[in-house]
C-alpha cells in the first residue's frame, strides 16, 4: 500500500468510532498539542501564546510549533514583527510544502501562520486533502515538534470547537472583567457538552497579583463546579504591566525586550508549569490533524 493510499485510509477511517491509538501512533514522535483560547477577543491570548512558545523553547529547550488557527484575526506574525508571504492555504492551494509556508520566531519557535475566511477549509478535494496531510506528515518526520501551541480564535464558534476538541489539553485565556468570566465559562461549558474528560487549565492574564488571578480562577471554578461538575485547574497569573503593551507597540515579545520584568517572570513560572504537567499520553501531529479532520467534516 503506497503513502497516499494509507492517507486516504486515514481520513476515511474518521467517520468511524474504531481507529485503533496504534493506527494514530507515529514513530518517534510525542508531540504535545495545547490549545490557547478565550471567551473574547482582546484578552492578550495570542501574546501569551507565543511567549509561553519563546519560554517552551528558551528555557526548556522544546521545539515548538504555533499553529495560528485564529482565522479571524491571525496575528501571531504581526506581534512578531514579521509579515510571512504566504500562509495555511498556500499549502492546500498552492501545494507549498509546509517548510515554505512556516516562518522563524526568537528562540526557533516556528509560526504556520493562519488565514481568514475559514469556509475555505471545509470545502477541499481528495487531492487536496492528501497533499495536506502528506506535508505535515512529512514536517513531523523531519523535524518531531515536541510541542504544538494553537492559538485558536475567541469564542464558542464551530471552528474554535473543532481544534479545541483536537488537543490534548486546553489554557484558556481569562480576566477580571465579568464579560471575560462568563464568555470563558460558556467556551468551557460548550467543550465539556463534546468531551467532559478534556483537561482544562486557566490562566488569569491582566492580574495585579497572585491573589486577583486566585480570585479570578475561583469564581470560574466555583461556576464550573456547580453547573458542570468539572474542576478546571489554576496554571498562574500574569501581571498587569505597561512593559506588555510597550512590547505589543514595538512588535517584539515581551520575553526579549524585556526578558526580566515581572511580566516575563509570570510567562516563565506557566511554562515551567506546562512542562511539569505533561503526562506523557500526546497526541501526535498526523493525530491532530486527523482528528481535526474529524470535526471540520474532511470525509469522503
Amino acid at each position: 500500500m503506497d503513502q497516499a493510499e494509507s492517507l486516504r485510509q486515514l481520513v476515511r477511517s474518521q467517520g468511524r468510532n474504531d481507529v485503533s491509538a496504534s493506527s494514530l501512533s507515529r514513530k518517534g514522535s510525542n508531540t504535545r498539542v495545547i490549545a490557547v483560547t478565550s471567551g473574547k477577543g482582546g484578552v492578550g491570548k495570542s501574546n501569551l501564546s507565543l511567549n509561553i512558545a519563546i519560554s517552551l523553547s528558551k528555557n526548556f529547550n522544546k521545539k515548538v510549533l504555533i499553529l495560528d488557527a485564529d482565522f479571524g484575526t491571525a496575528n501571531v506574525d504581526i506581534l512578531m514583527g514579521v509579515f510571512p508571504k504566504h500562509n495555511i492555504s498556500n499549502i492546500i492551494y498552492d501545494q507549498l510544502p509546509v517548510e515554505d509556508v512556516i516562518v522563524d520566531g526568537p528562540y526557533d519557535v516556528k509560526v504556520l501562520p493562519g488565514v481568514s475566511g475559514v469556509a475555505q477549509l471545509t470545502s477541499l478535494t481528495e487531492n487536496q486533502k492528501q497533499f495536506f496531510f502528506e506535508q505535515l506528515e512529512l514536517y513531523q518526520d523531519k523535524y518531531h515538534p515536541d510541542v504544538i501551541l494553537i492559538d485558536t480564535g475567541a469564542g464558542v464558534g464551530n471552528n474554535v470547537m473543532n481544534f479545541l476538541l483536537a488537543a490534548d489539553e486546553v489554557l484558556v485565556v481569562v480576566t477580571s472583567e465579568p464579560t471575560s468570566l462568563s464568555d470563558s465559562y460558556a467556551v468551557i461549558k460548550t467543550l465539556h457538552q463534546y468531551n467532559e474528560d478534556m483537561k482544562v487549565s486557566v490562566i488569569a492574564n491582566m492580574a495585579p497579583s497572585e491573589n486577583e488571578g486566585l480570585r479570578v480562577y475561583s469564581l470560574l471554578q466555583n461556576v464550573c463546579s456547580k453547573f458542570l461538575g468539572k474542576d478546571v485547574e489554576y496554571l498562574g497569573h500574569v501581571n498587569a504591566s505597561k512593559t506588555l503593551v510597550s512590547a505589543v507597540k514595538q512588535q517584539k515579545p515581551v520575553l526579549i525586550s524585556y526578558p526580566n520584568s515581572s511580566v516575563s517572570f509570570d510567562i516563565n513560572k506557566l511554562s515551567k508549569k506546562i512542562i511539569n504537567s505533561d503526562t506523557g499520553n500526546n497526541k501526535s501531529f498526523k493525530n491532530f490533524f486527523s482528528v481535526a479532520t474529524k470535526y471540520f467534516g474532511w470525509n469522503d
